[in-house]
């Protein structure tokens, strides 16, 4: 897990700082370089993706995947391996339509907060909690109330980047933020959309809470998804209280 978000920070923090083009570039080039390496995974002898188009930006960003799957390929079976490497492209994907939403003129709040709750990159920790708790097999009663559970807590995490990110946003011209967002297409200044922001956020984490409360009505406390719920919703807090010291999240002095 902490390579994958060593990558997630790494990668976001690189990209932030691309063109367009480059930006695109370097993240098709990764998605090859994780496509390329579950298509390996069962043979005995993996080769070498080369990719086809490099620039120094997207060879730093290319390299970085491959690390990344040095270090993490040899660890998992490899139908787990294979969903990882899914939900990253998912990730990356989504960073790739926001990079290109960034040069259309107005976007709606549902097509923003899509593409914001995927780019926090939650759903890779998703699939190595579940691998770690044995969740090859969900309970029909308490899927749906996980898969809420994960969308909530996308839900929280994505503002919660937004919320404390708002004054370096704010500082550097980042539009890309809820906050601004909400002041920029809306009806709202800018004390109001945080206003909003900080009301759609309570909203997600109160649900979180509901939806673990139920899932203890209806699994053993031992349980793997009983667990898997409370990894969840204790994320919540951890990242509320890592984002608040990040580096990333501060304005520079």
């Amino acid at each position: 897990m902490a390579s994958w978000f060593a990558l997630l920070c790494t990668v976001d923090d690189e990209i932030e700082q691309m063109t367009g083009y480059a930006a695109q570039l370097s993240i098709t080039e990764s998605i090859a370089v994780l496509e390329h390496s579950a298509s390996q995974a069962n043979r005995r002898r993996s080769s070498l993706y080369i990719p086809k188009c490099t620039t120094c930006d997207t060879q730093r960003v290319s390299a970085l995947t491959k690390a990344f799957v040095s270090q993490v390929r040899g660890l998992l079976p490899t139908h787990v391996y294979a969903n990882l490497v899914k939900s990253i492209t998912r990730v990356w994907q989504a960073m790739a339509t926001e990079q290109s939403c960034r040069d259309l003129p107005i976007i709606d709040q549902k097509t923003f907060l899509s593409i914001r709750m995927r780019t926090v990159g939650l759903h890779p920790f998703y699939v190595l909690l579940s691998h770690a708790f044995k969740l090859s097999r969900w309970k029909p009663e308490v899927q749906s109330l996980l898969k809420e559970l994960e969308t909530s807590l996308a839900l929280a995490v994505g503002l919660q980047n937004d919320m404390l990110g708002l004054s370096k946003d704010l500082d550097v011209g980042e539009t890309f933020n809820f906050v601004v967002f909400g002041s920029r297409n809306g009806n709202d200044d800018l004390d109001s959309s945080l206003e909003r922001a900080v009301a759609m956020h309570n909203a997600a984490v109160e649900r979180a809470f509901d939806c673990w409360e139920e899932i203890g009505e209806r699994c053993d406390a031992d349980s793997g998804q009983m667990r898997y719920a409370e990894s969840l919703l204790g994320f919540v807090a951890s990242h509320f209280a890592w984002a608040s010291k990040a580096e990333r999240y501060a304005v520079d002095s």
